[in-house]
C-alpha cells in the first residue's frame, strides 16, 4: 500500500480522495488550489450550481441501492390448492382458510401458513372440520403458490418463487449488489485517480445505463443476480466521483456543504423511488425507470461539467487547469488578480529532500492497546450503523400498512436526521451526538419485542423511528472517525471503518430472515447491537475543539481523560468532508 505525504499527513494513493486532500508532489513548484480559489470564489455560483448537478444523480443511485424493497417485494402468498375456490364458497372464507391451510394464533390473531397446506387427497372435505383439523397431514407447497396481487403486479419474488425453501435467494441478491458496492469504490475509486474524474464519473454513468437496462429484460435469476452486482459498483463509481468532483472545486469550509448536499438527495431519491413504484406495479419497467434517467445526465452534464482543476494540477495539465479556473471566476463575477496562476516554491507535504517517509498500514491501528480499543469500537459501530440502516431500510414493504407509504416516510425521516445531525454534533459533540442516535435506533427497535402482533402499526412506527436513529448514526459517524484516527492513518482508518458499514448492509438482509423463526427476533437483534454499541462508544473521547492526533503515538496518549479544548487546533471541516462519499455508499 502507497501513501503519499500531504499538509497534515499521509494520503494514501489507491484512495479516489486522496487527490482531494492534496496535490501529490513533494518537490515540485505548482499552483495552489485554494489560494486559487480563494480569489475566484469558494462557493460562488459556478459551484453552487455544479453541486446541484451532482446531488441530483444521488437520487437513481438511492434508487439502485433501495430498489429491492421493491423488484424483491414479497406480497402475501399461499400453496395454490386446486378447487380452493369451492371450498371457501362451500365453507365461508374464513372457515375454508383454516381447513385448508394450517396455521398459528398468536394474541388472538390467526395467522395462515404461506409454505404448507393440509393434504386433503386421502380424506372427504365433507368429514372434515374446518375447526377441528388435528390429525390432517401437513405437506409443503407442491404446485406453486398464489400471489396476491393488488399492490404489486409482479416481482422477482414472485416470478422465481424466492418464497418459504426458496427465501434466501432473495436476500442472496441483496447482499451481492452490495458486495458489488464495496467492490466498486475500491475499482472506480483507483481508476478516477488514475484517469481522471469527470472520465470514471460517465463511465460509471453509462456502465449503470447498460446494466441496469439489461437488468429488466433478466428473467433468470443468476443473470439478474450478476447484473445487480455491476450496477452495485457503479453506484460506488458515480456517488464517490460526484463527491469528490464537487469537493475538489470548493473551499475546505465548504465541503461538508457537499456532503450535506449529497446525503440529503439520498433520501430524497428514496422517497421518489416509492412514489415511482406506486405508479409503475411491474418490476422490469420499475428497473428500466430508475436507469433510464441517466441517459439525461449523460447527454446533459457531458457539455457542463469539467475536469477537477485539482486532478489536473496534480497531473501536469496546469493549461486546462486554467481554463477551468477562468471559468469559475466568469460565472462567479470575479476579477483574476494578475499572477494568480504563477507556480508557487512551497511543497505540500513539507518534507526535505532524503527525508525518510513513513509507511503505515491497517495493522498499526491494533498494534497498541488504546489504538486498538478505538478502532475496533469504531469499527463496530460503522458495522451496526450500516446493519441497521439498510435492514430497516429494505424492511419497510414489509412493515403493516400500505408499504408504498411505509417506505416513503421511512426515507422522509433521513433528512430531519442529517441536519440534526449536523447541529448536534456542534452543539454537544460528536460523541454525545453518535451515543444518542444509537440509543434512539437500539431501543425503538428493542422494544418491538414488547408489542403485540395485533398493534402492527406501532410496530412501523418504532421501525420508521428507527431509520431516524441509524440516518443520524451515519451523519455523525463519519466525522467522529475521521477525528478520532491518526493523522497517519486516518484514510485507512475511515476506509476499513465505511468497508465495516458494507459488511453490515450485506449481513443485514440474512438476518432479517429471522422474521420466520420469531417476527420480533430482527429487531431485537438490531436493537441489542445498537445499544452494545451505544456503550461502547462511551469509551471513546469527545473530539469536538480538541487537539486531534498526528501520529500514532499521540493517539495512543489521546484518551478521554488526557483530550483537552485547543481551539487554536481545533478539527477542520475538510478533514472529514473529504471522506464523507465513502459513508453514504
Amino acid at each position: 500500500m502507497i501513501f503519499t505525504p500531504c499538509k497534515g499527513g499521509l494520503v494514501r494513493k489507491a484512495t479516489p480522495l486522496a487527490l482531494s486532500l492534496c496535490l501529490h508532489s513533494t518537490d515540485v513548484k505548482m499552483v495552489d488550489n485554494d489560494e486559487v480559489l480563494r480569489h475566484i470564489g469558494g462557493f460562488g455560483t459556478y459551484q453552487r450550481r455544479l453541486c446541484l448537478l451532482l446531488s441530483l444523480t444521488a437520487i437513481p443511485y438511492a434508487g439502485h441501492m433501495l430498489a429491492m424493497a421493491f423488484l424483491g417485494a414479497k406480497p402475501p402468498h399461499h400453496c395454490t390448492v386446486e378447487g380452493l375456490e369451492n371450498i371457501t364458497v362451500r365453507f365461508g372464507e374464513d372457515d375454508g382458510l383454516r381447513l385448508v391451510f394450517p396455521g398459528t394464533t398468536e394474541n388472538g390473531v390467526w395467522t395462515m401458513s404461506s409454505c404448507k397446506r393440509y393434504d386433503l387427497s386421502s380424506v372427504p372435505v365433507e368429514d372434515v372440520e374446518p375447526w377441528n383439523t388435528t390429525g390432517l397431514p401437513e405437506v409443503p407447497c407442491d404446485d406453486g403458490w398464489w400471489y396476491d396481487t393488488s399492490r404489486f403486479k409482479t416481482s422477482v419474488t414472485m416470478e422465481h418463487d424466492l418464497v418459504c425453501g426458496r427465501k434466501w435467494m432473495g436476500s442472496l441478491a441483496q447482499s451481492i449488489f452490495m458486495v458489488g458496492v464495496l467492490l466498486g469504490a475500491v475499482i472506480f475509486g483507483d481508476l478516477s485517480d488514475r484517469f481522471g474524474r469527470k472520465k470514471i464519473y460517465f463511465l460509471s454513468l453509462f456502465i449503470m445505463l447498460v446494466f441496469g437496462v439489461s437488468t429488466a429484460f433478466a428473467h433468470n435469476y443468476w443473470l439478474f443476480v450478476f447484473l445487480r452486482m455491476i450496477i452495485g459498483a457503479t453506484n460506488s463509481g458515480v456517488f464517490l466521483t460526484a463527491f469528490v468532483l464537487a469537493s475538489e472545486l470548493v473551499s475546505p469550509d465548504h465541503r461538508t456543504l457537499i456532503s450535506m448536499f449529497l446525503v440529503i438527495f439520498f433520501g430524497v431519491g428514496g422517497m421518489i423511488l416509492s412514489l415511482v413504484a406506486y405508479l409503475i406495479r411491474y418490476w422490469e419497467w420499475l428497473q428500466l425507470a430508475i436507469s433510464l434517467p441517466n441517459v439525461l445526465f449523460i447527454m446533459v452534464y457531458w457539455w457542463v461539467i469539467n475536469e477537477s482543476p485539482r486532478w489536473l494540477l496534480a497531473n501536469n495539465q496546469k493549461d486546462k487547469a486554467v481554463e477551468i479556473f477562468r471559468k469559475v471566476a466568469g460565472a462567479n463575477k470575479k476579477a483574476i488578480p494578475e499572477g494568480l496562476f504563477e507556480e508557487e516554491g512551497k511543497t505540500d507535504g513539507g518534507k526535505t529532500d532524503g527525508e525518510p517517509k513513513s509507511r503505515h498500514n491497517l495493522i498499526d491501528l491494533v498494534r497498541t492497546p488504546n489504538v486498538r480499543r478505538k478502532s475496533l469500537i469504531m469499527f463496530y459501530a460503522w458495522f451496526v450503523a450500516g446493519f441497521v440502516f439498510y435492514g430497516l431500510a429494505l424492511n419497510a414493504t414489509n412493515l403493516a400498512g400500505n408499504p408504498y407509504l411505509n417506505f416513503f416516510v421511512s426515507c422522509a425521516v433521513e433528512i430531519p436526521a442529517y441536519i440534526l445531525a449536523k447541529i448536534c454534533m456542534d452543539r454537544i459533540g460528536r460523541r454525545w451526538s453518535l451515543l444518542a442516535f444509537l440509543l434512539v435506533a437500539g431501543l425503538s427497535t428493542f422494544c418491538i419485542m414488547f408489542i403485540p402482533v395485533a398493534y402492527s402499526k406501532a410496530i412501523t412506527v418504532l421501525a420508521v423511528i428507527g431509520k431516524f436513529g441509524a440516518a443520524g448514526c451515519f451523519g455523525t459517524i463519519y466525522v467522529f472517525a475521521t477525528e478520532i484516527f491518526p493523522t497517519v492513518v486516518r484514510n485507512v482508518g475511515v476506509g476499513a471503518s465505511s468497508m465495516c458499514a458494507r459488511i453490515g448492509a450485506i449481513v443485514a438482509p440474512f438476518v432479517f430472515l429471522l422474521h420466520d423463526v420469531w417476527s420480533p427476533l430482527p429487531y431485537i437483534t438490531s436493537g441489542t447491537l445498537a445499544l452494545v454499541a451505544a456503550g461502547l462508544v462511551l469509551l471513546l473521547p469527545e473530539t469536538l475543539g480538541t487537539k486531534l492526533p498526528q501520529s500514532l503515538q499521540e493517539s495512543e496518549n489521546f484518551t478521554r481523560k488526557t483530550a483537552q479544548a485547543s481551539n487554536s487546533e481545533a478539527p477542520k471541516d475538510d478533514e472529514a468532508a473529504d471522506l464523507t462519499a465513502e459513508t453514504k455508499v
